[in-house]
């Protein structure tokens, strides 16, 4: 019974435009990055699945209205580093392919980080700057290690 109300938790978050039009967005990308050898098939799968989160965030935003929320409970920054390098290393495995998709997917890593760091600094006062400075290093090491390790595997 869990398993079909998430069927359907899934299928009524598919109903929010913001969702869609973001969803439909990153899947267009990730079309139009198929089409060069620079891309590899993990990167698209990741960016085409990826592109429903800033459509969450949008959602979220326009239900809860303009005022920000602030979360209860603060994440320990040991944690944080620990999420930043877990996901540098997965995005660094999905990039691997060759070469281009690595450069690819650092260029794709400092976008998403710089939107981030604007994100969590200025617009919810999640961390400082030279916290949110702290974790994406870390997050671009773990990237750099994993995706250049796996060129030679």
């Amino acid at each position: 019974m869990d398993s079909l109300q998430s069927v359907l938790n899934a299928l009524y978050l598919l109903l929010h435009w913001r969702v869609l039009v973001c969803l439909a967005a990153s899947i267009a990308v990730a079309v139009v990055l198929s089409q060069t050898s620079w891309a590899a098939v993990p990167q698209l799968i990741v960016l085409a699945l990826a592109g429903g989160f800033p459509g969450l965030l949008w959602q979220a935003r326009a239900e809860a209205g303009a005022a920000p929320v602030q979360s209860p409970t603060a994440t320990s920054p040991g944690v944080q580093h620990a999420a930043g390098v877990m996901l540098g290393v997965f995005w660094g495995a999905a990039s691997a392919a060759s070469w281009p998709s690595v450069v690819l997917g650092a260029v794709v890593l400092a976008i998403a980080g710089a939107v981030w760091r604007y994100h969590a600094t200025a617009v919810r006062s999640w961390v400082s700057a030279a916290a949110a400075w702290k974790l994406l290093r870390s997050v671009a090491l773990a990237y750099g290690v994993c995706a250049i390790t796996l060129q030679f595997v």
